[in-house]
């Protein structure tokens, strides 16, 4: 990989963290959605950079209740 994709790849997850919209985030760097499916699908370290902007550690996806912290103690948010 050159540098130069590095340095996109870098941006990109910058912005994205401001601001987690992929189209958005590509039109920062002046890169459209497509670029960034194949950096994900090609570059399982990028991949797994734009996963932790989504899901940061300790947050976990239920499909019955949503967006839940589960803390490394085990204590979930009273709802």
């Amino acid at each position: 990989m050159t540098n130069d994709i590095a340095t996109l790849k870098d941006k990109y997850i910058e912005y994205y963290r401001q601001l987690p919209v992929q189209r958005y985030a590509a039109m920062s760097i002046g890169r459209n959605e497509d670029t960034i499916i194949r950096w994900r699908s090609e570059d399982a370290e990028f991949a797994e950079r734009v996963q932790d902007v989504v899901f940061p550690e300790g947050l976990t996806y239920d499909c019955v209740d949503g967006f839940r912290m589960v803390a490394a103690t085990g204590i979930e948010p009273v709802t």
